[in-house]
């Protein structure tokens, strides 16, 4: 999710409430940032499924792993990517009929 700089904390949280999945990145040799730890903090405390985009080569920390609902590593193929968020985030969505996504 991308957020303006000028955003509160607590505009971020309220987007996160109301997100149906969370789709965090993980880079190779990048720290996580304060803003992905900020949604992953906010995606498991209100029991939001969690989608991680990990490039290739990039091993997950096992902790985060265990957060993780679906995992998808980050090839060549920009249409296969999408492809892959776009399957796993409707199939995280199937069958919550409260929530729009």
């Amino acid at each position: 999710m991308d957020l303006p700089k000028e955003d509160s904390l607590d505009q971020r949280f309220a987007l996160l409430k109301r997100a149906s999945v969370v789709v965090l990145t993980v880079g190779a040799g990048d720290d996580i940032s304060t803003t992905t730890a900020i949604q992953l903090g906010a995606a498991v405390a209100y029991d939001k499924p969690i989608v991680a985009i990990v490039d290739q080569g990039v091993k997950m920390p096992a902790k985060l792993a265990k957060l993780v609902d679906v995992t998808i590593y980050r090839g060549d193929n920009p249409q296969k990517l999408a492809e892959a968020i776009t399957t796993a985030v409707l199939a995280l969505c199937k069958g919550n009929a409260n929530e729009e996504c």
